[in-house]
């Protein structure tokens, strides 16, 4: 499973990551890009996760659309 990493580099600025853990192990997998601007930053985490969603099968841990979460306040309602 990749997970997206932001970490400071030397120069102050983030970098943005692809890590995957294996065996207790961070292993980078891609490293997208470094940014000094948090407009950048998020412009590179949003590429890190077209990447994740091209390269693997992996679904997002939350949905992107409002539809799934209004069927759950629905099924609460009812209950």
């Amino acid at each position: 499973m990749y997970h997206i990493r932001k970490t400071k580099t030397a120069s102050g600025a983030i970098a943005i990551q692809v890590v995957q853990y294996i065996n207790r192990k961070l292993t980078i997998a891609k490293h997208i890009g470094s940014a000094h601007m948090y407009e950048e930053a998020q412009a590179l985490r949003r590429i890190a996760v077209d990447w994740i969603k091209q390269t693997t099968r992996q679904q997002s841990l939350f949905a992107e659309s409002r539809q799934s979460s209004r069927a759950g306040l629905t099924l609460l309602d009812k209950m």
